[in-house]
């Protein structure tokens, strides 16, 4: 025996190789009828190979009967269709689905003489494939949804922005007119209270502005997945930035996070976030006070813990420290004026969530408090 002979006899042959594959070989005669079939191949159809040599077409285990000759003018143009999935009848009436491969077989003259090709059952892949087709349509859909939805909630902002900072300018306003002897003299009595609601009224519009523009940023955000990079460059680049407030209020930013401590969170949405929750640190902090930044890396998370050791008298407590979402930094030293109000704690919650993390807050000693923050990781 030779050592070709030898390896076709260890393989079993083409035929045995296909069905130990699971693979169906076929063959037909120029009308459509099966002359050969390997008995993988005739159990798929439901019947015996015996059954359907002579005696079934191709048009008993065909559905669609113009998908057939689109494939047959195919073959007729190439020689050849490979790989096509068609639905497929069985002996029973049921189908299932196939991918063929299938060529044309002539004679010296061109002249046909049948078809041959090989097919096995996909129909688990295919519901598969139906499935995601069904999924992507859905997510179509929803993208479709969320950009009229976007279009809506801009229109809604726009006409919230006039229609809700109207009223408060009339108030403010009139009451700088009563306040400058417009409408004649005024008690000291009136003047008191008038000036204290022409400041909330300004009060008032400050956080309406300051709400309208964090909603436009919200809007304006992109949350494609960016490449990890450290989570220190954008903690340093916020901290140079908010440096001369913690400088007002003489209060020292220390600590850091290790270089290869990597997030995957965008920058825009990291760098606001970060802002929000660095400046509330400084207002928090009792002037001369440290604010303390520290980092590490579990799977998949990163954590950034913010530590105010010491915090002025009227801080929050720490339980209310996350749910504040307009804060008023302390005056200056030696100033009862009001200090422009600026997002709290709550609006670098809300950026935590948004992009799959989470905000916690807990008391540290007596006077402290320690703000850790929870961000997807590399």
């Amino acid at each position: 025996m030779t050592r070709k002979e030898a390896g076709k006899q260890a393989s079993g042959g083409p035929m045995e190789t296909l069905e130990g594959l699971g693979i169906g070989y076929y063959r037909s005669d120029a009308s459509g009828t099966f002359v050969d079939i390997n008995e993988c191949g005739a159990q798929m159809l439901g019947y015996s190979s015996g059954e359907m040599k002579g005696k079934i077409t191709t048009l008993d285990t065909n559905v669609s009967l113009e998908y057939r000759e689109k494939l047959k003018k195919q073959a007729e143009a190439d020689g050849f269709v490979s790989s096509f999935v068609s639905p497929t009848r069985r002996k029973d009436g049921s189908v299932f689905y196939a991918e063929w491969s299938i060529r044309r077989l002539t004679d010296d003259g061109d002249r046909l003489l049948g078809y041959e090709g090989v097919f096995r059952d996909v129909s688990e892949q295919h519901a598969q494939a139906k499935k995601q087709q069904e999924l992507v349509e859905k997510l179509r859909l929803a993208n479709e949804w969320l950009a009229s939805l976007s279009h809506v909630q801009e229109d809604l902002l726009s006409a919230l922005g006039h229609d809700l900072k109207t009223p408060p300018g009339i108030v403010l306003g009139f009451c700088e007119l009563l306040l400058r002897g417009r409408y004649g003299p005024l008690h000291q009595e009136q003047e008191r209270p008038l000036r204290a609601i022409h400041r909330n009224t300004g009060q008032l519009t400050e956080m309406l502005e300051l709400l309208l523009d964090f909603s436009r940023f919200l809007r304006s955000l992109d949350l494609t997945p960016v490449a990890p990079y450290p989570l220190n460059t954008i903690l340093v680049k916020t901290q140079d930035r908010l440096l001369k407030e913690a400088r007002q209020r003489k209060v020292k930013l220390s600590g850091s996070v290790e270089a290869d401590v990597m997030t995957s969170v965008p920058p825009m949405v990291l760098e606001s976030l970060l802002e929000h929750a660095i400046r509330n640190s400084i207002f928090l902090c009792e002037e001369s006070g440290e604010v303390i930044f520290a980092g590490e890396q579990t799977a998949k998370k990163v954590h950034l813990v913010i530590i105010m050791p010491e915090q002025h008298e009227e801080r929050p407590p720490a339980h209310r420290l996350l749910s504040i979402f307009f804060a008023t930094p302390p005056p200056q030293p030696g100033s009862s004026e009001h200090m422009p109000y600026r997002l709290g704690f709550a609006a670098a919650r809300y950026l935590a969530t948004f992009v799959n993390g989470q905000m916690t807050a807990k008391q540290a000693g007596e006077r402290g408090a320690e703000v850790r923050l929870t961000l997807p990781g590399a």
